[in-house]
């Protein structure tokens, strides 16, 4: 394509015909979308649902799964966990990730240690 033809083409307007993939969403959208019901907004184990839920949800901020290994809560999500159900199918690989990294994150900034602010 010329320069001259490139001028023409409008603002905003993709040269080729393939669309681009969508943004994914971010480990924060679907930890909001699918856990904050139920293990809270900051991963307090404190749900939305209130006592209509029945069981008591993990506090992913509980000094027990401060220790877990990010590979332990991938597997959490992948299999489920006591009244947790697998989320396997409905999250795919990089998703579960993504969810396993934002629970990091509460995690961080709900126990911020001294050097965390150097």
């Amino acid at each position: 394509m010329t320069l001259a033809a490139i001028a023409l083409v409008p603002l905003g307007c993709a040269l080729s015909a393939s669309r681009p993939a969508p943004p994914r969403k971010t480990g924060g959208q679907l930890y909001a979308q699918t856990c904050a019901v139920c293990h809270g907004a900051l991963g307090n184990g404190i749900p939305t649902l209130g006592a209509a839920y029945g069981a008591k949800p993990a506090n992913l901020q509980a000094p027990n799964f401060l220790a877990y290994s990010d590979g332990r809560i991938y597997g959490a999500i992948v299999l489920g966990k006591n009244a947790m159900p697998s989320y396997a199918a409905d999250l795919p690989e990089d998703a579960r990730w993504a969810v396993v990294h934002y629970v990091r994150a509460l995690q961080r900034a709900q126990n911020a240690k001294d050097e965390d602010l150097k």
